[in-house]
């Protein structure tokens, strides 16, 4: 299941497969994506998600929607090599 969701990740990047569209419920994405977070990031980095309550859905392609939350937790990481928050 993770090769297929990581293979499917890879193609939509590459613009081989179209994206898929629908509402997503950004809170449950992100807890679903918790671990591959925190693992991403490391120890010497603290994730803080502030979420308002009853947020409405995001019409996006899900995988697409992940694939852009870990480029910026890395990008993020990596400008603070001492850690933070």
């Amino acid at each position: 299941e993770s090769a297929q969701s990581l293979v499917q990740r890879l193609l939509t990047v590459a613009r081989r497969q179209p994206l898929a569209t629908k509402a997503v419920d950004l809170p449950d994405l992100l807890a679903g994506m918790q671990a591959l977070l925190g693992s991403t990031l490391g120890p010497r980095i603290t994730l803080s998600v502030d979420l308002q309550p009853l947020l409405p859905t995001v019409h996006a392609d899900p995988h697409q929607l992940e694939v852009a939350l870990l480029n910026l937790a890395v990008n993020s990481r990596d400008a603070m090599p001492d850690g933070g928050t």
